[in-house]
């Protein structure tokens, strides 16, 4: 039973680690918590507290490989790129995933303990597994939804659909239900553990279960999602509904960005490669990254500089920078004036010295913050090239001309909360700036990847402009995604849209009616068997 318990959480944890590594193996993601599941089959029903110790044991195995296999670019970042300690290293990156793999420990836990009252296992896992992906985005500290199963999948035609429909929940729903049928099915027909279900009514609703699931894992996972390098942008395609925007990346180290004596030639930089092809491409928004102007843009002079070159362009400017606000407490005549700074990104208009600032929001823990209760034990952030940032308070979007676009820094644009709620106030398309320079080149691929599905929740394009990291158009209509990967200059169009699906309009609320219908089928299978073994 050992060897066999450590073969079948291995084999889980390969499956579920190959489809974010791999999309060309996205299938397997439909079966990856299967093996694992079908040791229920044999579990005891007598050691309460035993059992439901290895199952959160299990749990947290799988979770410390599945998110190992995620994060294992973390530990680079910390000590190389930042500078860390080994030690500092190896406790911060060990401890992120370790807090992570609790997530589902805690299902698996949950599942054993349901089975102790006669409560399915392969019908709670696939709800239970659901809601803790949805309460990723709300863990302490801000939230990490890095291991969201539907970013796994290459979306076609029906996969498109049951996104914008139910969001990216209801495909992690419908894979974590596949897995767990066909786990049932295994155990029920005496294939591995030759331990069959309890009731019949279960196997009837099951076999149905997965026969619908299989067909439709093979049409949701079909791989039509199209990713194309530097594509022409077409501007024979133009039409007065869509806006010509230029994507300015760029590849500024980590220690340029920290060197005040490189500002100025950083600025320059940008510049040169901006206004002259703004002129001649006749756009209406350039976009920098995020710290494209690592000080203070509205200070001094280089606001004044950046207003001068781009009404020349005639056309306005999205750029990342730090933001600051002063709060004076105490009376009057002891004030004390307390600087906040924030990550910010600016849009500066060319038509007149005015700009919009959005704060940063969704802000990385420890790294750009320290948590209020942890102040004593970690006094500053573990970056030391990062001030200690204030939290921002509003929505992002910029209230552009009559269109309206939602805004975002670095990996807040993974965040499907932020993301629709930007889409309800009114936002046509969607901004993301990032600093990729703390990314290995597969951590944002994975990112881009997790950029994608929520384009397709919110049924916006999104333009995502980095400073190395990944500078992308991701257009999204009904039958199709087209990712266009971009490592230099480009003009792209990008084509508003006002028209709002199910998910930005309902939320998670059709993923829980999902949810009731499979559970409700469930109970009526488990009715009527029971109702025809009574009347014989």
């Amino acid at each position: 039973m050992m060897v066999s318990s450590v073969f079948c959480l291995l084999l889980s944890s390969l499956f579920l680690c190959l489809p974010f590594q791999i999309s060309s193996v996205s299938l397997l993601g439909w079966i990856a918590w299967t093996p694992v599941l079908t040791l229920f089959g044999c579990s005891s029903q007598s050691l309460l507290f035993k059992n439901t110790f290895c199952w959160f044991l299990r749990g947290w195995t799988i979770g410390c490989l599945w998110y190992g296999s995620l994060f294992y670019w973390l530990p680079e970042t910390l000590y190389i790129k930042a500078g860390l300690s080994v030690f500092r290293t190896a406790l911060f990156s060990l401890g992120t995933v370790g807090l992570l793999a609790c997530f589902p420990a805690l299902v698996l836990l949950l599942c054993s303990l349901l089975q102790h009252v006669k409560f399915s296992p392969y019908l709670s896992f696939p709800i239970l597994f659901t809601v803790q992906e949805g309460l990723l985005e709300y863990v302490p500290f801000g939230g990490v939804p890095w291991a969201t199963m539907a970013a796994s999948q290459s979306l076609g035609k029906w996969g498109l659909w049951v996104v914008s429909h139910f969001g990216g929940l209801g495909l992690t729903f419908l894979m974590t239900a596949v897995a767990a049928s066909l786990a049932s099915l295994l155990v029920n027909f005496r294939i591995i553990f030759f331990v069959s279900l309890r009731t019949k009514g279960e196997t009837s609703f099951l076999i149905l279960v997965l026969v619908t699931s299989i067909l439709g894992a093979f049409i949701l996972s079909y791989p039509t999602q199209l990713f194309t390098e530097n594509q022409n942008t077409g501007h024979n395609n133009r039409s007065s509904k869509n806006v010509p925007v230029l994507l300015v990346p760029n590849d500024v180290s980590i220690g340029n960005l920290n060197n005040p004596g490189m500002l100025r030639n950083i600025l320059q930089n940008y510049l040169r490669n901006s206004v002259n092809q703004a002129l001649v491409d006749k756009v209406s928004l350039v976009i920098w990254p995020e710290n494209a102007y690592p000080g203070i843009i509205e200070r001094g002079k280089n606001l004044v500089t950046l207003f001068h070159a781009f009404s020349k362009a005639k056309a306005d400017l999205i750029l990342g920078s730090n933001g600051q606000k002063s709060t004076v407490s105490g009376q009057q005549s002891q004030a004390k004036v307390t600087p906040q700074y924030f990550n910010s990104a600016y849009l500066v208009y060319h038509q007149y010295f005015e700009f919009e600032r959005y704060d940063k929001r969704q802000l990385v823990p420890f790294a750009e913050y320290v948590p209020a209760g942890w102040k004593r034990l970690i006094p500053h952030s573990i970056l030391p090239q990062v001030p200690d940032y204030a939290r921002g308070s509003k929505t992002g979007i910029f209230h552009w001309k009559e269109t309206p676009f939602g805004i975002f820094i670095c990996f807040e644009t993974i965040f499907s909360r932020m993301i629709r709620a930007s889409v309800q106030e009114g936002s046509q398309f969607l901004v993301g700036i990032s600093n990729g320079q703390w990314l290995n080149r597969w951590a944002a691929q994975h990112q881009l990847r997790l950029a994608t599905l929520r384009a397709v929740e919110a049924g916006r394009d999104i333009i995502l402009v980095g400073n190395g990291g990944k500078t992308a158009h991701i257009q999204v209509d009904s039958t199709e995604i087209r990712v266009q990967q971009i490592d230099k200059p480009t003009t792209v169009l990008v084509k508003p849209k006002s028209c709002q699906n199910w998910y930005v309009l309902y939320g998670i609320w059709p993923c829980f009616g999902l949810m009731g219908g499979y559970f409700s089928i469930f109970l009526l299978f488990q009715f009527c068997t029971r109702r025809n073994h009574t009347i014989q």
